[in-house]
């Protein structure tokens, strides 16, 4: 049975709902992008407040780069139970989450492509496209961590910000292709 040219419609990958909700839980765990704001007045930044914190100096027309919105809202805890480790299905089935402090309900709470009439008009074929990848993978390879026991390797915090965060190390994998 050779599927190497299977083409699915689109209606038949919205049907794939787990793939769906790993695609948002992936977002959701490692978008990572700054926002650079400009400086309009010299300025001190605490870096961590308290005592012991670093202070650091910011002239005027220099850059100092933040956290994006969707960073926060992707791992607030108050909105996310256990915000920090990967759960491939937490949005199975679940279409709006609610503050469990502020009571407000986000009925889309991924943010990595924007929202509203800022949303990035691609964000639906991404993830189409992401679905069609893993559906050939899965097709056409056998799949197997090559270190089940290694733990997470968590992110690289050095490459924060430029999109997506990597790996801290590698995660190796063993391919092979089927029969």
């Amino acid at each position: 049975n050779d599927n190497s040219d299977m083409i699915l419609s689109m209606e038949q990958m919205d049907q794939l709902v787990k793939l769906h909700s790993v695609f948002q839980e992936t977002l959701r765990m490692y978008f990572s992008q700054f926002k650079p704001l400009m400086v309009k007045r010299d300025m001190v930044v605490d870096w961590g407040g308290g005592k012991t914190s670093k202070h650091k100096k910011k002239k005027k027309k220099k850059y100092l780069l933040k956290k994006s919105f969707a960073q926060i809202l992707h791992y607030d805890a108050n909105l996310f139970e256990d915000p920090e480790t990967f759960v491939w299905d937490r949005f199975l089935g679940v279409h709006s989450f609610q503050n469990r402090v502020t009571g407000k309900k986000w009925v889309d709470p991924i943010r990595s492509f924007g929202s509203g009439a800022h949303a990035c008009p691609g964000r639906r074929f991404i993830a189409y496209e992401f679905k069609a990848l893993m559906v050939h993978l899965f097709l056409r390879f056998d799949m197997r961590l090559v270190n089940k026991e290694e733990e997470h390797p968590g992110r690289d915090l050095n490459m924060e910000g430029m999109g997506m965060s990597h790996p801290a190390k590698d995660v190796f994998v063993e391919l092979r292709r089927k029969e």
